[in-house]
């Protein structure tokens, strides 16, 4: 897709390629493994999946990358889920983030069945998420037989479930630059950042509720909210509406008719 077409107008384009498949759509999808958006990387993967690619040796290199993209990006939930801890305003966010590291695995192992045996990964991937200890034990087993040894020190702690998040960030830490961040830059990059239009939802609303109790700095928390008014997604536009009004009424006001011609009737209401 190219400029100035939405994510989601692109991510229906690439949805249309699982009916067309083919070689031309083989290629088209793997000269965007880089794409920006990791929302349309998910369909990317998955039309590449559904055309039963196989990787040849030329496709290494931008495979290993979108594998160290990923895997970067873990490590960046499981920090983000250290830094803001437990707190009832922070419990929606945490869950967010759970569900968006469980889609960073899936694209891992989606990239990992194209450089090896399709089937293999794909047992091994459904006996580390929903097996038993003995059934994730075999699956661990199994992927140390086939994975490359650089392939395996950089997947195994973000893909193991015998390591606790704090062994996981510890282990990736080795392979991958941390930005240490307080509260406050941790949810107000998850704000502005955030690739899924709820987990940036939920960081407006975790935001919101601990400036209201002096948890956070109040005057640039409202300022970081302002800005995601004009979010692309009607979702995170509705909760900045709302936090902005928790926060600082007067501002909110200055807002309203503008947010009163909102094209969704949510934030318009």
């Amino acid at each position: 897709a190219g400029d100035g077409v939405s994510e989601e107008d692109t991510m229906r384009l690439v949805r249309a390629c699982f009916q067309i498949k083919g070689e031309k759509v083989l290629r088209l999808m793997c000269r965007n493994l880089d794409y920006p958006s990791n929302m349309v990387r998910d369909q990317i993967l998955l039309v590449l999946s559904a055309c039963g690619f196989r990787a040849q040796a030329a496709d290494h290199p931008a495979l290993n990358e979108a594998l160290l993209r990923d895997v970067t990006h873990g490590h960046r939930i499981l920090v983000a889920q250290r830094d803001i801890g437990e707190s009832e305003a922070s419990e929606p966010l945490q869950r967010a983030l759970v569900d968006e590291l469980v889609l960073v695995i899936r694209r891992v192992f989606l990239v990992l069945s194209f450089l090896y045996s399709a089937e293999g990964i794909s047992r091994a991937e459904a006996q580390l998420l929903v097996g038993g200890r003995s059934e994730q034990a075999l699956a661990l087993e199994m992927l140390d037989v086939m994975l490359s040894s650089e392939h395996k020190m950089l997947l195994f702690p973000l893909i193991n479930p015998k390591l606790d998040q704090g062994q996981r960030i510890q282990l990736l830490n080795k392979r991958i630059d941390t930005q240490v961040q307080d509260l406050d830059n941790r949810l107000h990059d998850l704000i502005k950042n955030d690739d899924h239009a709820w987990t940036r939802a939920c960081a407006i609303y975790a935001a919101a509720k601990l400036a209201k109790t002096a948890q956070l700095e109040v005057d640039e928390t409202v300022s970081i909210i302002e800005s995601a008014l004009t979010d692309p997604a009607p979702v995170v536009r509705e909760t900045a509406e709302w936090g902005l009004y928790t926060l600082a009424p007067e501002r909110f006001n200055q807002y309203a008719e503008s947010l009163l011609a909102d094209e969704d009737r949510h934030v318009a209401h």
